[in-house]
């Protein structure tokens, strides 16, 4: 496992190694090594940049290729966006930004994370206004911004939901509605590249779920062990959109106070401990009806922003080659048969 480089995720770890040394030279050196995971139209996305975008997915992080192929539509988007001429208003990226900050664990932490990331606060600004722009590129193409001269009515009808549709996810899912289960899981990450090798990792991992007992939480036996990221993430309604089926099951499916066995997710090895549930009783139609309108709305702008996504990368240079399936990109467009003349016909006769 490469030591090389030096992540937000590593930051936030082991946030009082970096901040006693890291140096901007160090992380610029360190930066050197980054390697380069794939191209987009000749630009690059680096290993640190997946492992970034982990780290802000939390326990909805994917596999490595799951990340990267995310990161291609980004940017593709984000390009058609620029093209277009989309705007993002300050006061929205300002109030990303704080999310951003908040996720990555808490203003000191987002700074070193900066740091030891070889990153400005503008370089990282406009890194976060791209992604915004894409968001708003796609909303205003699939018709969610009213009067928007980049909808396209195709789309824009595929997003609209009927109140049958609505009643009929209500029946089809009246079983399962109940008032939102609430989980509370405690968490703890250990990056693999902090231990001598992967079977390192795995074992001070099995160590950490081993201290687990029920008077001592994961958080309280992470932090004895010198464990800095870790804490409780709070799972509502089966929250199960964009998560790995094994973060499903330990967060929801296995008996409070039971820690679920390590998480495998590439870089980093993840540990959940379910504490406490509430809520899951009888709801009725009228107390869910704008959740389902916003849940369908939600999927349906899902499958307009794979339609977009595949038209950009039909026009698109990726590499790896085969990092999309060949499904994922738009056939080129039926030839002109003014054009092209037929197979076998005679060219250059008859005029």
């Amino acid at each position: 496992m490469s030591r090389a480089v030096v992540t937000f995720a590593i930051a936030i770890v082991v946030g009082a190694v970096v901040a006693a040394t890291a140096s901007l030279a160090s992380a610029q050196e360190r930066k050197r090594y980054d390697a380069v995971l794939a191209t987009v139209n000749g630009a690059a996305i680096t290993e640190s940049e997946v492992d970034e975008f982990a780290q802000i997915l939390g326990p909805s992080a994917g596999p490595t290729d799951a990340i990267l192929r995310e990161l291609v539509l980004t940017r593709l988007e984000a390009d058609a966006a620029a093209e277009a001429g989309v705007k993002v208003p300050d006061d929205v990226l300002n109030d990303e930004m704080g999310r951003r900050a908040a996720a990555l664990g808490g203003a000191e932490a987002y700074k070193k994370a900066l740091v030891a990331f070889g990153r400005s606060a503008e370089q990282d600004r406009e890194f976060v206004r791209k992604r915004l722009a894409a968001r708003a590129w796609i909303d205003a193409t699939v018709g969610l911004v009213p009067n928007s001269p980049l909808m396209r009515p195709d789309l824009a009808r595929s997003m609209r939901v009927t109140p049958d549709e609505v009643r009929a996810f209500f029946d089809a899912n009246r079983e399962a509605m109940q008032t939102a289960k609430v989980r509370t899981v405690a968490y703890a990450v250990l990056h693999e590249g902090d231990y001598a090798n992967d079977a390192a990792a795995r074992s001070a991992a099995l160590a950490l779920r081993s201290a687990v007992t029920p008077t001592t939480d994961l958080v309280a036996a992470a932090k004895a062990a010198g464990i800095e990221r870790c804490g409780t993430w709070t799972f509502r309604g089966n929250d199960t959109l964009g998560l790995r089926v094994e973060v499903v099951r330990a967060a929801w499916e296995l008996p409070l106070g039971v820690a679920a066995e390590p998480i495998d997710q590439g870089k980093t090895l993840l540990l959940l401990h379910p504490l406490a549930e509430d809520g899951g009783g009888a709801i009725a139609f009228d107390d869910v009806q704008s959740a389902i309108e916003r849940h369908l709305i939600a999927e349906k702008r899902t499958a307009a922003r794979a339609t977009l996504d595949r038209a950009l990368l039909r026009r698109a240079t990726v590499h790896p080659q085969d990092l999309f399936p060949a499904e994922s990109a738009e056939p080129a467009p039926p030839a002109d048969p003014a054009a092209d003349p037929a197979p076998g016909a005679p060219v250059g006769e008859g005029s």
